[in-house]
């Protein structure tokens, strides 16, 4: 195994000599773990341009380190890639939330480190108080739920379909969950459902139940303590200091984000859940 020249906490996978079409060339294994960076190739290899054995022992060393310079270079550009979508989420989820809520009379600050701290502060806050109220609803939202989901079933017992089928390797947006269309067979159960949803009630609508559990991730508190810490920087302010990172773990499958634990649930074979 060879130590990495510019991380020195991972150790690459040794070089090896071949000999391919009358030329020695140094190759090293691609880790497993950044195949996908290299087009799935199982390894990557550098002539020495020659046929000598004795003169291509000499050379191995330089040419692995130059494999191994760009398995760093590719490691950097993916994450970038993944910083700046991470990033992208963020800002929208803070944006989204901010909208929904009105936040301001709708004069939301730049999400930007020379904005001012406080107002940064205070707005993170707002928006962090409006998740805690939706979790504390929770109880009441999933009483709600669980009686709409005993009228669906009672439905589809009966031949009905009132479900959603959706797809968690490639979710649709929002505003595409929609109802099924009413109809003459289903009108009935359809009806019974409203009824069942109207016999409870919630702090906030579906629409910000969604926005906010959006919002409630590791990516989006994440994003806060750096804004926060470089804001506070910026303006020579004290080093803010925060709680452990919390919110829900999301993971980015197919370029999208999706819950830790339902990617989890999908990969156990189960493709399609009813909501």
């Amino acid at each position: 195994m060879f130590r990495n020249a510019n991380k020195f906490d991972y150790q690459y996978p040794a070089s090896s000599l071949l000999l391919i079409k009358r030329k020695w060339y140094v190759i090293v294994s691609t880790p497993a773990h950044m195949r996908q960076l290299f087009s799935n190739q199982r390894n990557l290899r550098l002539s020495t341009v020659t046929n000598d054995l004795r003169v291509a022992k000499r050379m191995p060393h330089d040419l692995a380190q130059r494999i191994y310079d760009k398995f760093d270079q590719r490691q950097q550009q993916a994450e970038q890639v993944s910083l700046s979508k991470t990033d992208e989420y963020a800002i929208r989820a803070i944006t989204d939330v901010a909208k929904a809520f009105k936040y301001n009379r709708g004069e939301t600050p730049a999400l930007d480190p020379t904005t001012e701290y406080a107002a940064l502060n205070k707005m993170k806050l707002t928006l962090d108080s409006h998740v805690q109220a939706n979790e504390d609803d929770l109880p009441d939202r999933m009483r709600k739920l669980d009686a709409a989901w005993k009228v669906t079933d009672e439905a589809k017992t009966n031949g009905i379909e009132l479900s959603l089928k959706v797809n968690l390797l490639d979710p649709p947006p929002i505003e595409a969950l929609v109802p099924p269309v009413e109809t003459t067979g289903n009108k009935e159960w359809l009806k019974k459902q409203r009824d069942s949803l109207a016999a409870h009630d919630n702090v906030f609508s579906t629409k910000k139940d969604f926005l906010l559990q959006a919002y409630n991730t590791t990516i989006v508190d994440s994003y806060w303590q750096d804004l926060l810490t470089e804001a506070a920087k910026i303006q020579d302010l004290p080093e803010p200091t925060f709680d452990p990172v919390s919110g829900a773990v999301l993971v980015d499958v197919n370029g999208k984000f999706l819950p830790e634990e339902a990617f989890s649930f999908t990969k156990r074979q189960l493709k399609e859940v009813s909501y």
